[in-house]
């Protein structure tokens, strides 16, 4: 009576191990679909490391971003997301350079393509390096580009004379345009220049310590000095300030 039931027990056994050797070879051959997967995936990597070596095309110095747009400019860090077109560094050209500005509308009507320029680095005050104003664009644009109310100014370029080796893009300079020579003339500083409606007056110091007010006639004038035609004399004393303000300046 038992032979039976020992048969069906070896009919369960071999149920059971084909059915484990048949998920044994659904699991070698998921196995083997991930192997070749990874390793396609590996190719692919490869392919693409070997595209991400920079090689410079020249030497020089290397600036993270697009000089020509700082603000624009993405935080550099490994992990960031890159996107085709997109400037990540800039190898700018040291042997040629020029000075960018934003000359502002006010300026615009006395300054000239040709104008003669003083050009200070903030970095190296002492060193002043001559150039002209290259060139000037026809439309002003916001200085704030997305902001139409912020001032308008002419985008405008300034060429060296000569190159400076001590010059490095990116430098902030001053930048001084000499769009007139005077010669032979009073001049004074503009804070010692007062207005009142058409008038311009300067207080003057008398003989006895006191002081008083003198019409004068202005001429040409730039950030610092203004030419006094008519109304002083050379050696006058004047006032930078209204004596009053007890800021009088001799």
């Amino acid at each position: 009576h038992s032979f039976p039931t020992r048969r069906s027990s070896d009919l369960k056994v071999q149920v059971a191990l084909k059915s484990s050797d048949a998920r044994t070879k659904r699991q070698l051959d998921n196995y083997r679909l991930r192997i070749r997967r990874v390793r396609e995936d590996i190719a692919q990597n490869q392919d693409f490391l070997k595209q991400m070596v920079l090689t410079a095309p020249a030497d020089g110095i290397v600036i993270y971003g697009n000089p020509d747009r700082p603000g624009s400019n993405p935080d550099i860090k490994p992990g960031m997301e890159v996107w085709r077109g997109m400037i990540l560094m800039t190898i700018p050209e040291m042997s040629d350079m020029i000075v960018n500005i934003d000359l502002p509308e006010q300026y615009r009507s006395k300054v000239r393509v040709g104008d003669r320029v003083i050009v200070t680095p903030d970095s190296l005050p002492t060193l002043k390096l001559g150039g002209a104003v290259d060139y000037i664009p026809t439309l002003p644009v916001n200085i704030i580009f997305w902001d139409s109310s912020s001032p308008k100014v002419y985008k405008s370029r300034i060429k060296f004379d000569e190159q400076s080796e001590m010059l490095v893009n990116g430098m902030s300079v001053q930048v001084e345009i000499i769009t007139r020579t005077l010669k032979n003339v009073l001049y004074v500083p503009v804070e010692a220049v007062f207005e009142d409606k058409e008038r311009f007056f300067v207080y003057l110091q008398t003989a006895g310590g006191g002081n008083r007010e003198a019409d004068v006639k202005i001429g040409a004038s730039n950030d610092r000095f203004v030419e006094v035609s008519e109304g002083l004399d050379e050696g006058d004393v004047i006032y930078l300030y209204r004596p009053y303000e007890g800021r009088a300046a001799q």
